[in-house]
């Protein structure tokens, strides 16, 4: 019998992808390697409008050997359209995605947010991705395209030099690359409602 406030919806689309390529990169799944993380540039350009973002797919060719584990997605906004150091971004970022991850399938694989990242529509956006594993297998490839430009930094590494999550500036030095992991993005935009507040309920209707 209350009054239920409804303050905004939010539009559910089939995914905006971002990259065409059909080629196949073993990042950021390199689990040849103990750990490895993929520090990527998407351009405004690409994604459009603010919006909430609430999941994200990789388009995976070749299944990783084994459980990519502490499998984390963080995303952050940028002004930076291209590297022009190897150098980690380490602060402010929001972690959207956590888990000790099964990969089972190839094509597109989605990877729901616990938490959602609210994209303001201005900025480019930055997406980091990592695990970290005790041992190796054989990689995991995904698809990826070569948009133009250095937007991509990568390193691996066997259990050297601890948690990926921890690496900062030049330590350790990533490799830079021109290649662009092509994802899905999957969220939308608040839509105004009106009226803001709807009327008494009965028998939930």
């Amino acid at each position: 019998t209350d009054a239920v406030q409804l303050e905004s919806l939010c539009g559910i689309g089939g995914g905006l992808t971002i990259g065409t390529g059909t080629s196949s990169w073993n990042y950021p799944m390199d689990t040849y390697w103990h750990d490895a993380r993929t520090q990527v540039i998407y351009l405004q350009s690409e994604i459009g409008a603010a919006s909430r973002l609430d999941g994200l797919a990789l388009d995976v060719t070749t299944l990783p050997g084994q459980p990519l584990g502490n499998w984390t997605i963080r995303m952050k906004h940028t002004p930076l359209s291209v590297y022009t150091a190897a150098s980690w971004d380490d602060t402010d970022w929001t972690v959207v995605y956590q888990n000790d991850e099964t990969v089972s399938a190839t094509g597109w694989v989605t990877f729901d947010f616990a938490t959602p990242f609210e994209y303001d529509g201005v900025d480019n956006l930055m997406i980091d991705f990592s695990y970290n594993n005790n041992s190796w297998t054989s990689d995991g490839q995904c698809r990826y395209s070569t948009p133009g430009g250095v937007r991509s930094l990568f390193f691996h590494a066997d259990s050297t030099y601890g948690d990926p999550l921890t690496w900062a500036g030049t330590y350790p030095g990533p490799s830079i690359s021109t290649n662009v992991p092509n994802i899905k993005l999957f969220g939308g935009s608040p839509v105004s409602m009106t009226p803001n507040a709807s009327g008494a309920f009965t028998s939930g209707t």
